[in-house]
């Protein structure tokens, strides 16, 4: 207890410490989610591993200029990112082991044992903001401006102050860019002597970027907003994405065209050069404080039923199902049809619409339902 509470209120002084003199860096105070997240799992299980990580990520911040230096930065987002991904996998009851690092091997961050102790790998990366060694830089320079902004207002005799500081940490809003934005920096994050031991899933932890769609819409190739535009699945195409493929996406102004363009690199699944990749695991955290994980693969049988594993594909499939549930797709779009047609996608208004359309269509008459009876009907659906 006494390691996690030392390690957050350390981190908070150490944002404090840049606020005053630097204006503070939104990035970094992003970083304060995944060090709740991991400190709540740590307490809540004493998992030694995370305990070695959270004593790892304190001898780091008490480096000097630790959360000012860029490099710095990079390497302590880089190890919260690890140690986020093995406090997820442990909140799902799967337990990994970090593999030591050594200086004449590449080796994957993390073993996993199926239960007759075969075993897999992953290979964990977190993506930061496009070119961190100039626009973090910035992030302090915008920040320190709007904290004068406010020092100013306040001394004018304001009541209210306020001032903005502009993020974009994809340098881009349109959707298009974006993706090949993702898939670039994906590909100059892949070692593939990391992957020789087979078979070694990525892990891409997006949790710092902003994604342009919502919830599973995008593990799908295209998908309908709720202005009923056709949209493209940002994720499933830089996992999946064909060359050519067309980008479609809502415009904010009218008479703007809805169609991006069209791919011009492939999903990193799809990309022959990264056949070592046995499947990518996107992790990202929204909006909602839901903590999100998804599969993407080659084929629906996640891409393990080979000659090599046939003995064991079964055993690592249900445990990578058991880290991203229903939410996985793959290069076929094998499983858009079951995520559109699940009751969790719909609100309560929905369910009731849709359960006396199903009941219709059964030759079952809509008077016959009640409310309690839709609502039970609601609740047994949603559970399974």
């Amino acid at each position: 207890m006494m390691n996690t509470q030392n390690l957050k209120q350390f981190f908070l002084e150490k944002l404090h410490e840049i606020k005053d003199t630097l204006g503070g860096n939104p990035y970094l105070d992003n970083q304060k989610i995944f060090l709740d997240y991991i400190i709540q799992i740590e307490e809540s299980t004493q998992d030694s591993t995370l305990g070695s990580y959270i004593k790892d990520l304190h001898r780091t911040l008490n480096k000097p200029a630790s959360l000012v230096d860029v490099e710095s930065i990079l390497k302590l987002i880089q190890d919260i990112g690890e140690a986020y991904f093995y406090a997820l996998a442990l909140s799902k009851g799967i337990k990994l082991r970090k593999i030591p690092e050594t200086k004449h091997k590449n080796t994957p961050d993390f073993e996993c044992l199926d239960q007759e102790n075969n075993p897999f790998y992953f290979e964990v990366k977190t993506l930061s903001v496009v070119s961190p060694i100039t626009n973090i830089p910035e992030l302090f320079e915008r920040s320190m401006n709007a904290q004068i902004s406010l020092d100013q207002q306040l001394k004018a005799g304001k009541r209210v102050a306020m001032a903005e500081v502009d993020i974009t940490p994809w340098e881009t809003n349109d959707l298009r860019e974006m993706i090949h934005i993702g898939i670039n920096k994906i590909q100059n994050n892949i070692k593939t002597k990391q992957f020789a031991d087979k078979p070694t899933f990525l892990v891409i932890n997006l949790s710092n970027l902003p994604l342009f769609g919502k919830n599973n819409d995008v593990i799908m190739p295209y998908y309908t907003d709720h202005h009923k535009y056709i949209t493209t699945g940002e994720l499933w195409t830089m996992a999946c994405g064909e060359i050519g493929m067309l980008i479609k996406y809502h415009p904010s102004v009218e008479g703007h065209q809805c169609i991006s363009g069209t791919l011009q690199s492939c999903g990193i699944l799809r990309n022959p050069a990264y056949d070592c990749i046995a499947g990518i695991l996107f992790i990202h955290h929204d909006l909602h404080n839901q903590h999100n994980i998804y599969g993407f693969y080659r084929d629906d049988d996640f891409g393990l039923n080979t000659k090599e594993l046939k003995h064991c594909w079964e055993n690592i499939y249900q445990i990578l199902k058991q880290l991203h549930g229903k939410n996985w797709n793959d290069m076929h779009d094998s499983n858009t049809f079951a995520l559109i047609n699940s009751l969790d996608n719909y609100t309560d208004e929905e369910v009731i619409a849709e359960l006396g359309m199903r009941a219709l269509s059964n030759g079952i008459q809509a008077k016959t339902f009640t409310y309690k009876d839709i609502e039970i009907s609601i609740k047994n659906n949603k559970k399974s």
